[in-house]
């Protein structure tokens, strides 16, 4: 999966195909009146006054993220009924890779190989295979002391 803030790319790699399986994309409402538009005239000591106006009413970002993040995940879920993945990596700016661990259910969550945290949505799917077997590649580094001795074994 290569994510954006509001749109995803799915891919599927089997048998050694790469297949572009769907796009989603959820877009900003646009409001086409001047719902909660207002006017007001302050003044000061002076007598004089600025006037200034606005609109009261602003994007719901995180209420736009929710929705693609549910649709999101209902089609990563469709996919694993459909060809029942073993792995699944995720490209993706990490508030949107934490917030889509957050709607998975557990099951999902368990096959989770890799996640590539940052903007991958214009890369070339051969560049984002390129990642994963660079990855695979890396030595594992222990992160704690308890760790590091049982390694060192």
């Amino acid at each position: 999966m290569v994510s954006g803030a509001q749109d995803a790319v799915f891919y599927t790699a089997r048998n050694g195909v790469l297949a572009k399986r769907r796009r989603i994309a959820v877009k900003t409402p646009k409001y086409s009146d001047n719902e909660g538009f207002f006017a007001a005239r302050t003044s000061s000591m002076r007598g004089g006054g600025a006037a200034r106006s606005g609109a009261v009413r602003e994007e719901d970002k995180w209420g736009v993220r929710n929705v693609f993040m549910k649709e999101a995940v209902e089609y990563l879920m469709e996919l694993q009924r459909t060809y029942g993945m073993e792995q699944l990596f995720i490209f993706a700016p990490a508030y949107i890779t934490k917030g889509l661990k957050n709607h998975l259910p557990k099951n999902m969550q368990e096959i989770i190989a890799k996640t590539f945290q940052g903007e991958y949505a214009h890369h070339h799917p051969f560049v984002l295979l390129e990642k994963i077997a660079e990855k695979k590649h890396e030595p594992v580094v222990p992160t704690s002391r308890e760790a590091r001795k049982i390694l060192d074994k």
